[in-house]
């Protein structure tokens, strides 16, 4: 009656099995593998019992192969051969340049991103790769492919991710020159007669602003968007004071921060994220470290030159990549 008992083979037991066969001896086998004497045998016994067979004779001069295990050697080593193509396959796979890498950030980033691409650009297209920039404020999916790496100023919650953080942001109010001298300077107490531009959806600047000491009515928001690059503009108009990060600012004429010192801005954290078999795919890997490698002392820069000090701790990663 034929058994309908399916096995659930140990790769490595069948490995030692083709050695030992083809070697003809334990020994020989052990230096092949590079396994202990001991280890070998072991291999050799659970295969047995795993088959339900003995495939050698043993003999004083060692281990012969039997009827079974010589039959079952043929296929073991074709076994073997399929194991190494796929081996093959794989290494192939894994430096097979994509033609295409997609990267995700929210807004906030959108003139830094860029900026720091460039200058690793030559040393990362590899094979004319190209590089898809999606600007996103809400978070892409990584994980249902949406993208390949994700710039996040949030901690990423996807525990299953590649995750390091490479630095962190400044954000704080920002006017034109003929703004404020039109208006004057912000103060605490004068906060409610100047003019502010927020998002439409949940009013982060107030927030952000309250956060620090500057508590600014509803009534002094004039225009609401939740497009930072329409905030800037309107900022840039004239229309009134806007929440921008301190790159985006720095890269415009005749914008000046309108709230005093350092403290009085919202300092968030700069994540790095990727897939977990992104891993695998070494040009995808060389670009993640790449970006962090130049996003780390870029934003360590900014930050200790508006105030001379680093609010920068050391950089964390969960899932590393490595």
């Amino acid at each position: 009656m034929a058994s309908n008992v399916r096995l659930n083979l140990d790769w490595n037991l069948v490995r030692t099995f083709v050695a030992v066969a083809e070697s003809g001896s334990l020994a020989a086998a052990s230096r092949e593998l590079g396994l202990a004497h001991p280890t070998v045998a072991r291999h050799v016994q659970q295969l047995e019992g795993q088959l339900g067979l003995l495939l050698f004779d043993r003999t004083s001069q060692g281990v012969v192969l039997n009827d079974a295990g010589r039959r079952l050697a043929t296929q073991a080593q074709a076994m073997r051969r399929e194991a190494r193509a796929f081996e093959q396959l794989t290494d192939a796979v894994r430096h097979q340049p994509l033609p295409r890498i997609r990267i995700t950030m929210a807004e906030l980033l959108i003139d830094l991103v860029p900026q720091l691409l460039a200058d690793s650009l030559d040393t990362l297209r590899a094979d004319a790769t190209q590089f898809e920039l999606k600007v996103a404020n809400e978070q892409v999916n990584l994980l249902e492919r949406g993208a390949d790496i994700a710039f996040r100023h949030v901690r990423p919650t996807q525990q299953e991710l590649i995750a390091k953080r490479i630095g962190s942001l400044r954000i704080t109010g920002y006017a034109t020159r003929a703004y404020l001298e039109h208006y004057g300077p912000v103060t605490e107490e004068n906060v409610a007669s100047h003019r502010f531009i927020d998002d439409a959806t949940d009013g982060q600047f107030i927030q952000g602003a309250a956060s620090v000491g500057f508590h600014i009515p509803e009534s002094a928001v004039v225009v609401r968007t939740d497009s930072l690059l329409s905030q800037r503009a309107a900022m840039a108009a004239g229309i009134g004071i806007a929440a921008l990060p301190e790159p985006m600012a720095r890269a415009m004429t005749g914008v000046v921060p309108v709230f005093d010192g350092p403290e009085n801005a919202v300092v968030l954290d700069v994540w790095l994220a990727a897939r977990p078999d992104m891993r695998d795919n070494d040009q995808v890997r060389t670009t993640f470290e790449l970006l962090a490698d130049r996003f780390m002392p870029y934003l360590m820069d900014q930050l200790e030159r508006v105030d001379g000090t680093s609010a920068l701790s050391p950089p964390s990663a969960f899932g590393a990549i490595a």
